[in-house]
C-alpha cells in the first residue's frame, strides 16, 4: 500500500513542480484501510487512488470533510470498486467528478448536497446508485445514467430542483419512492418499458413536467401520490397497443391525455438489379425507392432500395472456323454466359472476356448461340441469338502432333515450327481470316515465323491440312 501512497503523493507533487500546487493534506480511505489512498492539493483536486472498495462513511465522517468548502475537482481512479456511504456529503465547491471505470456502486448519500455540482456522468460498469446518492445537487442539469444501471435508490436525486430532463436506463424494473421528489425544473421523462411499479412521491413536486413516455405495456403499479401536483393535462405518450388500458386504469386516470407513442422503426437497405423487384418478410414485388410496412401499430420497418446497372450484351456473331465455331459479342461486364441450344445441352460455358472457340462440334448439326452478360449478381436479357450448321472439311487442330508443333506459345515476336516439310502455310484470326498466307517449297526441322507485326490475341497456324492455335501476346 506504500506504494499506492507515493503515487498519489506523485501527482500532487509533479504539478507542484510546474504550477506551485502543493499538498494539502492526504490520508487512507479503503473499505480494507490502507487497500485506497487519497491526496488533497492545493489546486482544489482530490484524488482518490488504489484498489477496490471505498470506505463508507457516517455524516461528516469522511476524512476529508473539513475541506469540503474547497474541493472544486474529485478524481476517483481506475481501480476503485465503490463510492462509500457520505463519501463527498457537503462538498458545496464540488464542480467537476471523473469516476473510474471500475466503480460498480454510488454508496447512499454520496454526493448529498454537492450544491455546485452541474455535470456527471455515471460509468457503464455501475449497477447500483444509492439511496439518496445525489440528494440536495440543487443546480445539477444533467446527468447520465447507463442501461448497465439495475437499481436506484430512493430519493437518488431528491430535490435536484435544477435537472431538466432523464431518461431512466431500460435496465430498471423498479423506481423507488421520492427519487425525482422535489426536482421542480424536470420538464420530461421516460420510463423505459420494464418498469412494473413506481414508489410514493417518485415525481412529487415535478410540476414543470410538460410531457411523459412511459414504454412499458403494462402500466406500472402506482405508489401514494407518484404524480403529485404534476399537471393533469400533460400528454402521455404510451403504445397503441396499451393506451386503453392505461385510460381503463384506476391510478393512471389521473391523467386526461394520453398519447399514442410514435412507432418504432427498423431501418435497412437491400439493392436489386435495374428493372428488377425485390421481395422478403414484410414486402412483394417492390422496386427501388424508400418503403414502408406496419408490422405493429407501433412497430414499422423502412426499407432503401436502390437499383444497380444491369449489363448489357449485343452483336453477338458468329463465324466458321475449320475446326469449329468463333463466337464473338459487344459488352462491358465481366463475365459472360454463353448458351448453345442443340440435341445435348443448352449451356455451354461461362466466360471472361467477350469471344470464345466452340471446337466440341459434329459434322451437320445445327447450333443456336446466345449469351447473357453477368456483373455484380446482375444478368442482362439474352443478346440475338445466331444458328449456324458446321460442316466437316476435315481439318483438325493439333496441339501436340508429332508432324507439326509450334513453340513458344504464347509468342511474343518468333514463333518456331519444327518438322516442316514444305508447302503453302496461312495464319488465321479467330474469324477465320487469313492474316498471313505464304509458301515455303524445303523441308525444315525448324521454320521460325515473324509475327511481331500481328495484334495481340488467338490465332491458327495452318499446314498441310493440320492446324494448331497459338496465342500472340
Amino acid at each position: 500500500m506504500k506504494k499506492c501512497i507515493v503515487f498519489c503523493a506523485f501527482i500532487g507533487l509533479s504539478l507542484s513542480a510546474a504550477a506551485q500546487v502543493t499538498v494539502v493534506d492526504s490520508g487512507d480511505c479503503g473499505a480494507s484501510g490502507n487497500n485506497l489512498t487519497w491526496v488533497l492539493t492545493s489546486d482544489s483536486v482530490l484524488t482518490i487512488c488504489g484498489s477496490g472498495d471505498m470506505k463508507n462513511y457516517s455524516l461528516r465522517g469522511a476524512a476529508w470533510y473539513s475541506y469540503g468548502n474547497i474541493i472544486k475537482t474529485i478524481i476517483i481512479g481506475d481501480s476503485i470498486t465503490s463510492i462509500g456511504f457520505f463519501a463527498f456529503y457537503n462538498c458545496r465547491c464540488l464542480e467537476t467528478v471523473m469516476i473510474g471505470n471500475s466503480v460498480t456502486s454510488t454508496g447512499e448519500w454520496a454526493f448529498f448536497v454537492c450544491s455546485s455540482l452541474t455535470a456527471i456522468t455515471i460509468p457503464n460498469n455501475v449497477t447500483n446508485i444509492g439511496y439518496g446518492a445525489f440528494a440536495g445537487c440543487s443546480n445539477l442539469t444533467s446527468i447520465t445514467i447507463p442501461n448497465s444501471v439495475t437499481s436506484i435508490g430512493g430519493l437518488a436525486f431528491y430535490e435536484c430542483c435544477s435537472l431538466i430532463s432523464i431518461t431512466i436506463p431500460d435496465s430498471i424494473t423498479s423506481i423507488e419512492g421520492d427519487v425525482f421528489s422535489g426536482c421542480s425544473s424536470l420538464t420530461s421523462i421516460t420510463i423505459p418499458n420494464n418498469v412494473r411499479s413506481i414508489g410514493d412521491y417518485a415525481f412529487y413536486n415535478c410540476r414543470s413536467l410538460t410531457s411523459i413516455m412511459c414504454k412499458a405495456g403494462i402500466p406500472p403499479v402506482l405508489g401514494w401520490d407518484v404524480f403529485y401536483d404534476v399537471p393533469d393535462s400533460i400528454p402521455i405518450y404510451v403504445s397503441c397497443q396499451s393506451i386503453d388500458d392505461y385510460r381503463n386504469d384506476a391510478e393512471w386516470s389521473y391523467f386526461s391525455n394520453f398519447v399514442t407513442l410514435p412507432p418504432d422503426t427498423t431501418y435497412y437497405s437491400e439493392t436489386v438489379c435495374q428493372g428488377s423487384t425485390y421481395s422478403d418478410e414484410y414486402f412483394t414485388a417492390v422496386f427501388s425507392g424508400t418503403h414502408y410496412f406496419s408490422i405493429t401499430c407501433d412497430s414499422v420497418v423502412c426499407l432503401t432500395l436502390t437499383e444497380k446497372n444491369t449489363p448489357t450484351v449485343s452483336n453477338l456473331a458468329v463465324s466458321k472456323v475449320e475446326n469449329g465455331f468463333v463466337i464473338t459479342w459487344q459488352g462491358s461486364a465481366y463475365s459472360y454466359k454463353l448458351y448453345r441450344e442443340d440435341d445435348l445441352r443448352n449451356i455451354l460455358t461461362f466466360v471472361n472476356g467477350t469471344n470464345y472457340i466452340d471446337n466440341d462440334v459434329t459434322a451437320d448439326v445445327r447450333y443456336c448461340y446466345k449469351v447473357k452478360a453477368i456483373e455484380d449478381g446482375c444478368e442482362s436479357d439474352y443478346s440475338n441469338e445466331v444458328c449456324e450448321t458446321y460442316h466437316d472439311v476435315g481439318i483438325v487442330e493439333t496441339h501436340c502432333n508429332a508432324s507439326l508443333q509450334v513453340y513458344p506459345n504464347p509468342v511474343h515476336n518468333e514463333l518456331r515450327v519444327t518438322s516442316y516439310e514444305g508447302g503453302e502455310m496461312q495464319i488465321y484470326d479467330v474469324v477465320g481470316k487469313v492474316v498471313t498466307n505464304f509458301q515455303f517449297s524445303t523441308f525444315n526441322s525448324q521454320l521460325n515465323i515473324d509475327v511481331s507485326h500481328l495484334a495481340k490475341g488467338v490465332y491458327f497456324l495452318k499446314v498441310d491440312g493440320k492446324m494448331v492455335r497459338f496465342v500472340k501476346e
